[in-house]
């Protein structure tokens, strides 16, 4: 080794402030504490939960949707648990990593303190957030005149609704029906409650509601509503003694070939479920007679029989007659304006209620 190297080294030690031999005989491992843990006050978000949460609230919104596809997708559809369930399971994992060590390092007091706080949070903001949908509702139905709005709450009565005035309180029809939300792959849930005079002479039960009702949230508004307003002119009935309803008050649906959404006669399930709606209505109103229009309508009052002879049967509902005659929308299919089916069917009308001794304001000719 060429001279003047080593003092070097040993001025390059002394220089570092190094003591002992520059070349140990052994060298001793250099070992390093671990760092004391820390608590966060804001730990790093875990994208995976909030990926998973967001999945799940996606699942939800598409269960809501009536009759699309993508609902047989969901975990509603393929899973024993739905989205909603989910969606509790994914949170109250966050939860635990938010606070769980938190709950290691301060104890149950400090936890508690911050769980606490954050749940008057969510609280302030729900009762926020609710107030301005019920709002909402609210208007809605005052501004538009579309009592089905109020069928966004889980509970309602039944509130008549004046043809002529839109008044949509009904005094008589005082005892509250819960409406249960229909299956969403199988009905239109938005309702269709019956509206009319609220001391009808008549009360007309028509077949379920249409797409036009549905959207409107009245009974009788398509063509077959037209037609029976023609009708009841013919046959010199007022139509300010009438009140109007549907079978059941959700529209039943089912997807076509083409994929789109079109009505279906509901089942006699479905109206044992939902026909006492309108039966209620029936009880608090207390009509003179009752007619049924179409087969869904007559199934209600116990007709066994086809249309065409149940016209000649008298049945009876909580002492109140109930006829049964042909269903506008059946008439202007089968037959049209003017045929001998459409004359049929004024026939009925006018003969019904003279038969209850419900003579007409002004006689057709």
């Amino acid at each position: 080794m060429p001279a003047g190297i080593r003092p070097v080294q040993r001025n390059f030690v002394t220089a570092l402030g190094l003591t002992g031999s520059p070349y140990p005989a052994e060298a001793s491992p250099v070992t390093h504490s671990p760092p004391e843990p820390q608590l966060r006050a804001h730990p790093e978000r875990d994208l995976r939960l909030d990926f998973f949460r967001g999945l799940s609230l996606l699942m939800i919104f598409i269960d809501h949707i009536p009759g699309t596809f993508l609902s047989h997708l969901t975990l509603h559809s393929i899973a024993f648990s739905d989205a909603a369930e989910a969606f509790v399971f994914v949170s109250g994992y966050a939860a635990a990593l938010a606070y769980g060590r938190l709950f290691t390092s301060k104890g149950l007091r400090i936890v508690g303190v911050h769980i606490y706080h954050r749940i008057w949070q969510l609280y302030v903001a729900h009762i926020f957030i609710f107030a301005v949908f019920a709002a909402e509702v609210s208007y809605s139905v005052l501004a538009l005149h579309n009592w089905s709005y109020a069928s966004t709450f889980s509970s309602v009565g039944l509130r008549g609704t004046s043809i002529a005035s839109g008044d949509f309180h009904d005094p008589a029809a005082s005892d509250q029906i819960r409406l249960r939300s229909p299956d969403r792959r199988r009905f239109d849930a938005r309702a269709v409650m019956p509206e009319g005079s609220l001391a009808p002479h008549v009360y007309l039960v028509g077949e379920a509601p249409g797409r036009q009702e549905a959207e409107t949230g009245r009974p009788f508004v398509g063509p077959a509503g037209t037609a029976l307003r023609d009708m009841m002119r013919e046959a010199g009935i007022d139509e300010a003694q009438i009140r109007l309803a549907n079978a059941l008050p959700f529209r039943p649906i089912e997807r076509s070939a083409k994929g789109g959404l079109r009505n279906r006669r509901p089942t006699e399930k479905e109206l044992r479920d939902y026909g006492p709606i309108v039966l209620a209505d029936i009880g608090a109103v207390r009509p003179k007679l009752i007619i049924a229009l179409g087969k869904s309508a007559a199934s209600l009052f116990g007709s066994p029989t086809a249309i065409h002879g149940a016209r000649r049967q008298v049945f009876c509902f909580q002492d109140v007659p109930v006829r049964i005659t042909y269903h506008p929308g059946f008439v202007l299919r089968f037959g049209g304006r003017g045929s001998q089916l459409w004359r049929t069917a004024v026939r009925d009308l006018r003969t019904f209620c003279k038969r209850e001794h419900l003579e007409p304001i002004d006689e057709a000719p």
